[in-house]
């Protein structure tokens, strides 16, 4: 999902970064909101489950025993550091690649939109690997070489 939609957003924003009509990304975007909005008003109801009554206190216990799962907490820091190193990037590069290979701002959003694409390819190959039986170890030595 964030692939695609910083793509899309790089893709949209890149047309009209540096021009007079810069103003109009900002108005797709909201249409674009407005319209995901509407959408998600016609997504299907769940049957609520009747909990009872929770107290504050357990419900803040509750939260503090995720953080004991040590794999889980892994996980989410890993995914924080590689979902801030790529919005730093995303933002950043563009720009770099315009100033210091003579490319339009466009041209050099439409070139980090179509890397980040390519991760959507990537990432259903990294699953059909794994769920192949990989070995978890040697994908990650790959990717970190790669």
């Amino acid at each position: 999902m964030t692939p695609a939609a910083v793509s899309l957003g790089m893709l949209l924003g890149g047309r009209f970064a540096g021009t007079e009509q810069w103003r109009t990304a900002f108005v797709i975007f909201a249409v674009a909101l407005v319209l995901a909005g509407c959408a998600g008003l016609l997504l299907p109801r769940l049957a609520v489950q009747e909990t009872g009554k929770v107290s504050f206190a357990s419900r803040v216990r509750s939260l503090f025993e995720g953080y004991r799962q040590t794999e889980v907490v892994k996980l989410a820091i890993v995914l924080f550091l590689i979902s801030m190193t790529s919005l730093g990037l995303n933002v950043i590069l563009p720009t770099y690649l315009a100033e210091t290979h003579s490319l339009s701002v466009a041209s050099a959003s439409g070139l980090i939109a179509g890397a980040n694409l390519a991760m959507i390819g990537g990432a259903f190959l990294v699953g059909l690997l794994l769920s192949k039986g990989f070995a978890l170890r040697s994908m990650l030595a790959v990717l970190a070489v790669g």
